[in-house]
């Protein structure tokens, strides 16, 4: 998340782009400056899906977890994701997405 928002001076007002495929997830963020391009390998279940968010409220989730290894969840692409460790419940995040 943090290689994708670094593509922009003001990250807050460009939205990381995120497609779900099965067992991978691509993060793209597009700008003037360039265009970051992200594939990460992760365990899928369901359908595939497109969504944005602000880069900054991802990475503030994902910073307060300290586990390697998290859950996050989504629904459709309006509805808000939640990440959390996957081990234990003690804090549960919950991200808006953006509309694209």
């Amino acid at each position: 998340m943090e290689r994708a928002s670094l593509v922009s001076r003001d990250a807050r007002k460009v939205p990381v782009k995120i497609d779900i495929q099965k067992d991978k997830m691509i993060i793209t963020s597009q700008t003037e400056m360039g265009t970051a391009y992200e594939e990460i390998r992760m365990d899928t279940v369901g359908d595939n899906l497109k969504i944005a968010f602000n880069p900054k409220y991802l990475i503030d989730a994902l910073r307060a977890i300290e586990d390697e290894i998290i859950s996050i969840q989504f629904n459709t692409a309006l509805s808000p994701c939640i990440i959390k460790p996957e081990e234990g419940e003690i804090y549960k995040y919950l991200v808006l997405p953006l509309r694209i």
